[in-house]
């Protein structure tokens, strides 16, 4: 599978993200007085955040398999899907799973240092009836409208030939390393300003809703590949507890494994993209073990 990407762009990010871990796990140079009076007691605690994104992502080549088709669309292009701001929506605790949403549970083992484990609920829709190109075979069990050989031949994304989306959604479970930059901290040392930066890495289990030759097959969670990303982000610590943080992402996805139609079979779907993504999370540490 081929995307307009340069080959070693993996290779690239993996070692960006080798740069960041370092970053994270270096120790900070002493510094007399003003670090000392930056410290906020995290160590040992344990923290919980919770937050909406949005989302974007890279043109990708999709490889679909099944009993009578074999054939990858070329290039195709993707959006999220943000839920319209509404209060009986953001703010009703039994809807907060409906929107994209990220949250967070970690802990602190060191005064900046935490590792957290992450649950991004991003949403994936390949654009509808963008023009592609089409290489491969469908028989004519597959699809007696598309049935075919075909080799980089133009085509347009009709919902009667394909509509692909993974809206419940393309879920992205990591493991985080995060570390705090102090920047400034007020008088009373109750409020406080963090640049944050990290990194990690997990599986990606998409909920997807797939329909092919006009038939719609959506289908259950199940693991389809793995990823990796890296963050940037500031973060406002106010009261001890409390804290709002914004943060920007991008990341990596391999896809091998995507069921394309519920109960499995051999039905199947592949990808890799590059994405990002954007987050505003509240956070509260709960409580220190020692």
């Amino acid at each position: 599978m081929i995307m307009h990407s340069p080959q070693s762009s993996p290779f690239r990010f993996a070692v960006l993200l080798g740069c960041l871990a370092l970053l994270i796990l270096t120790p900070a140079p002493s510094r007399a007085g003003s670090a000392q009076g930056k410290k906020r007691n995290r160590k040992g605690s344990f923290f919980l955040s919770w937050g909406y994104n949005r989302s974007g992502y890279s043109s990708s080549d999709i490889h679909f398999t099944g009993p009578d088709y074999d054939f990858t669309l070329h290039d195709i292009s993707a959006v999220d899907r943000p839920t319209p701001l509404s209060a009986e929506i953001y703010l009703n605790p039994s809807q907060l799973s409906i929107p994209q949403y990220v949250g967070r549970v970690g802990y602190f083992f060191n005064e900046r240092t935490s590792i957290s484990l992450v649950f991004s609920h991003l949403k994936y829709i390949a654009v509808q009836n963008q023009r592609t190109r089409i290489s491969g075979r469908i028989g004519a069990e597959g699809s007696e409208d598309f049935a075919g050989e075909y080799e980089n031949t133009p085509i347009t994304m009709e919902e009667s030939f394909l509509r692909f989306e993974h809206t419940n959604g393309l879920n992205y479970l990591s493991l985080e390393l995060e570390r705090l930059f102090p920047l400034w901290l007020n008088s009373g040392r109750s409020i406080g300003l963090f640049a944050t930066v990290g990194g990690g890495g997990g599986v990606v289990v998409p909920v997807s809703d797939v329909t092919l030759f006009n038939t719609r097959r959506i289908n259950q969670a199940h693991l389809a590949g793995y990823g990796f990303s890296s963050n940037l982000g500031l973060r406002l610590e106010f009261l001890d507890r409390l804290f709002l943080q914004g943060y920007g992402s991008g990341g990596y996805m391999n896809l091998p494994s995507i069921l394309t139609r519920s109960g499995g079979g051999s039905d199947r779907a592949s990808q890799y993209l590059f994405f990002r993504e954007g987050a505003v999370v509240m956070g509260v540490r709960l409580f220190r073990l020692h």
